[in-house]
């Protein structure tokens, strides 16, 4: 998350040093477009593999397209990086929610998810602060790296833990299929509650 931090920083600091701050919001579109194509795709392809090889996989992705963002030196050739570095977003985020949801017993899934918020919130803050500093004293271009680096480190992180990776995305047994259904509470879309 300190990438994408980083990047609602980036992005329209690059449109304002190449002249057109004006075409700030186009970028931001671009790239959520390329992740929501990404998303696509593997909602109608499927992920393959194991969730954790397709994390790494994806992880990987993230990493070397995110390099690509150093190169762009006009708003055209920007919008084609982002679409690029874009793709692989929605569903390493999507990945790295079957992941969680398959190594939490359902009584904790919910609980789990509030701290996957707040830890993602806190990356999106360090990635923001970072990239703003670095923007402000190096230049956007040696910025992007912020981003590069912070998916690198992930990626090496994966690859050092991916053994732990394994073992949550297989939940070999079966503990988060065994747990009992999480209880609703409050208004909700069934039954008697619809409204």
């Amino acid at each position: 998350m300190v990438g994408i931090g980083a990047m609602w920083v980036l992005v329209p600091a690059f449109a304002s040093a190449v002249g057109h701050p004006e075409q700030a919001g186009l970028l931001v579109t671009v790239w959520s477009v390329g992740s929501l194509a990404g998303g696509l795709l593997l909602a109608r392809l499927g992920r393959p593999g194991s969730p954790a090889g397709a994390y790494l996989a994806l992880v990987g992705t993230l990493a070397a397209t995110s390099l690509a963002l150093l190169l762009p030196r006009s708003v055209p050739q920007m919008a084609v990086a982002l679409a690029v570095f874009g793709l692989a977003l929605a569903p390493f985020l999507a990945v790295t929610d079957e992941i969680l949801a398959l190594s939490t017993p359902a009584t904790r899934l919910a609980e789990t998810y509030g701290w996957l918020q707040t830890a993602g919130q806190l990356g999106i803050a360090v990635g923001s602060s970072t990239s703003g500093a670095v923007n402000d004293h190096l230049g956007n271009t040696p910025a992007f790296l912020v981003v590069s680096g912070a998916l690198a480190l992930a990626l090496v992180v994966a690859l050092i833990r991916r053994r732990t990776l394994r073992l949550a995305s297989a939940a070999p047994d079966g503990s988060a299929a065994k747990q009992p259904p999480v209880a609703t509470v409050g208004r909700g879309f069934a039954g008697d509650d619809a409204g």
